[in-house]
């Protein structure tokens, strides 16, 4: 009896291996990718807050900029148009003293050419314009897929419940370590929507550095066309960085 026993339950708990196995070959890379392909090219229009955080220590000094605000974005065809709205506090300490600096900095980006006007007070505002690179907008669409594995080494993380939705869990490590980088970033993405909605950035102690952040997420806004316009004063000068 003891032998059937045995036998029986080697058999459960080789079904259950073999069980588990096939779910977690399911959650492989290549499945994410397309699963969270698919689900971002059904959203249209994308309206949420955002929190940027970044650590960063310059010799004795540390440094912490937090931005907070909005995201929002449109998708047109196969191109996004997206607007990012935030205000920037840049806090510095340093042998006992701290320094404050304060910005707004709105960045409008219309699928080729991207402006980021930053305004600072009792100045002109600063603007820069650049051509639109894969990976400025929040989406987890083929570009950013492509960027990730040709230069991180990936591994899968267990899923998480991110601003209660779930969400696929993507660990990255640089494949070519340097010192102006993370040593690891880990992306959450939101298996709704195909958006990364949360991004955290460590350093080889495993702190977090770095940390990009959606709340209030909507995924039917009414969004205006007109958010997506870029108006300028007449005086002020764009620092072209397109080579055009």
């Amino acid at each position: 009896m003891r032998r059937k026993i045995t036998i029986a339950l080697w058999f459960v708990g080789s079904v259950w291996l073999i069980t588990n196995s096939a779910v977690v070959a399911e959650e492989s890379i290549p499945s994410i990718e397309a699963q969270a392909i698919a689900a971002a090219e059904k959203v249209d229009a994308v309206s949420a807050k955002m929190r940027i955080n970044t650590l960063v220590k310059m010799g004795d000094a540390d440094i912490e900029s937090e931005s907070n605000g909005t995201y929002e974005h449109q998708r047109h065809g196969n191109r996004i148009v997206f607007r990012i709205d935030l205000n920037n506090v840049v806090t510095s300490r340093h042998q006992g003293q701290t320094r404050k600096a304060e910005q707004t900095v709105l960045t409008i980006s219309d699928g080729s050419a991207c402006y980021v006007i930053t305004t600072q007070a009792g100045r002109k505002p600063t603007v820069t314009k650049s051509i639109a690179q894969p990976g400025q907008n929040i989406v987890a669409d083929e570009n950013f897929f492509t960027s990730l594995k040709k230069s991180y080494d990936l591994r899968v993380l267990p899923d998480q419940n991110i601003e209660g939705k779930k969400a696929w869990v993507i660990e990255a490590t640089p494949k070519a370590a340097s010192d102006d980088q993370p040593a690891k970033t880990i992306h959450y993405i939101q298996k709704e929507s195909g958006l990364r909605v949360k991004s955290t950035g460590h350093d080889k102690t495993g702190r977090r550095i770095q940390l990009t952040a959606l709340s209030q997420i909507n995924l039917k806004p009414d969004i205006k066309p007109d958010r997506f316009l870029v108006e300028l004063p007449d005086d002020v000068t764009i620092v072209d960085m397109t080579g055009k």
